[in-house]
C-alpha cells in the first residue's frame, strides 16, 4: 500500500507501508491534486468568513482516506510516519477509501521536532482538540480507540456492543461489558481452551441478529500500568472466526475474587437491556440497535452472575454446550 503526499520529493518517493492487504490495493491514497484541493479548501475558508475553522489541517501534507464497517473517513498529519504507525491501531479489515466521500478528517500532529512549549502528539476533529499526549504509543492507542467508537457510532447497516465474542463448537458466545470489565481475559482463557476468536471489543451485529467478526489482535492489558500489548490470537494457540454466526448464549458477568459461578437466567427484556446498555450507538440511532439487539437476542439464552475463577465458568459452559439447547443448566 502507498501513501502520497502533496510535496514534491514524496510524490517521487512514495512511503509503501507494511500492511497485509497491500496486494489487494492498487491506487494511491490520494492524489496530489486532490489533496492541494482540500487544503486550499481549509486556507480559503477563514473563521472570519465561515465560522469554520479548519484547525491543524492546513498544516497535514499527508491523508489517508479509509472505511471501515461501512463508514468513510480520513486521516491526515504532518509527518508520513504517523500514519504509517497509526495503521495497526485502527479498525480490524479496514480498506482504502475513496477521496472525497466524507467530510470527517481526523488530524494527527507531530510536535516532536518544535521548539515551542506544547505537547508533543494532538488528535484534532473538525478544528477540535480531542486528545493531546507526549508518549506516542499511548497517543497510538488512544488514536485506535477514538477511530473505533467513532466507526461503531456511526455505522448504519451494523450495530456495535461493548462485548468479548468467541464461538464454541460453532455457537457464538457474547459477553457484554465496558473497559476493565475483564472482557479480554476471559476471551483470552476461552481461545486457550479451543475457542474460536472473534473479539475481545466489540460484538457486531447485523440486522438479522448475527454476530460478525471484530478480530484485531487481543489487548492484553498490564495489571500495574494498565498499558496494552496487542497480542494475535495466533500466539495463545486460537484462530480467529470468519463466517457471521446467530447468538447462542449471552453471559452478563463480573468478576469478583472467591465467587462461585452460578448464574440466573435472564429473561428475553432483561438480556436485550444489559446488550443496549453496552451498545454505542444506542442513542445515535435507537431504531436500528432496538429492531438488531431484538433479533439477536430472540433465540439466545442469557445468563448472569459473578464469576471467579475462569476455569469454573469454562468447565460450566462447555457443559452447557455438551447438551442440547433446551437443556442449560441455569438456576431460574
Amino acid at each position: 500500500m502507498t501513501i502520497w503526499g502533496s510535496s514534491a520529493h514524496l510524490l517521487k518517493h512514495p512511503v509503501v507501508l507494511p500492511f497485509p492487504d497491500a496486494s489487494k490495493m492498487h491506487s494511491p491514497l490520494v492524489s496530489e491534486s486532490g489533496l492541494a484541493s482540500s487544503i486550499r479548501l481549509c486556507r480559503n475558508s477563514p473563521a472570519s468568513d465561515s465560522g469554520y475553522n479548519p484547525g491543524p489541517i492546513a498544516r497535514c501534507p499527508d491523508l489517508l482516506c479509509l472505511s471501515a464497517f461501512g463508514v468513510s473517513l480520513a486521516l491526515c498529519s504532518n509527518h508520513p510516519d504517523l500514519l504509517i504507525d497509526c495503521l495497526p491501531y485502527l479498525p480490524p479489515g479496514w480498506s482504502q477509501g475513496i477521496e472525497g466521500v466524507t467530510s470527517t478528517v481526523f488530524s494527527l500532529i507531530d510536535n516532536s521536532a518544535s521548539t515551542e512549549d506544547r505537547p508533543t502528539y494532538c488528535l484534532h476533529r473538525g478544528g477540535r482538540q480531542l486528545l493531546r499526549c507526549d508518549d506516542r504509543t499511548d497517543f497510538l492507542e488512544r488514536v485506535g480507540g477514538i477511530i473505533a467508537l467513532y466507526v461503531a457510532d456511526n455505522s448504519r447497516t451494523l450495530v456495535f456492543v461493548h462485548a468479548g465474542v468467541v464461538s464454541w463448537e460453532g455457537r457464538a458466545i457474547l459477553m457484554p461489558g465496558r473497559t476493565f470489565a475483564g472482557k479480554t481475559t476471559l476471551v483470552a482463557d476461552l481461545v486457550r481452551k479451543g475457542a474460536t476468536y472473534y473479539s475481545d471489543e466489540f460484538a457486531v451485529l447485523d440486522r438479522a441478529g448475527r454476530v460478525h467478526p471484530y478480530a484485531r489482535p487481543l489487548q492484553i492489558r498490564d495489571q500495574h500500568t494498565h498499558r496494552q500489548t496487542q497480542c494475535p490470537v495466533e500466539r495463545l494457540g486460537g484462530v480467529a472466526g470468519r463466517d457471521p454466526l446467530p447468538v447462542d448464549l449471552v453471559i452478563v458477568s463480573r468478576y469478583r475474587k472467591g465467587s462461585q459461578w452460578r448464574p440466573k437466567t435472564l429473561s428475553t427484556g432483561a438480556g436485550f437491556l444489559e446488550l443496549l446498555n453496552n451498545t454505542v450507538s444506542a442513542r445515535s440511532a435507537p431504531e436500528i440497535a432496538f429492531k438488531t439487539l431484538k433479533q439477536a437476542v430472540s433465540s439466545a439464552v442469557m445468563v448472569k452472575g459473578s464469576r471467579g475463577d475462569t476455569p469454573q465458568l469454562i468447565e460450566w459452559i462447555a457443559q452447557q454446550f455438551d447438551s442440547p439447547r433446551t437443556r442449560l443448566d441455569v438456576r431460574q
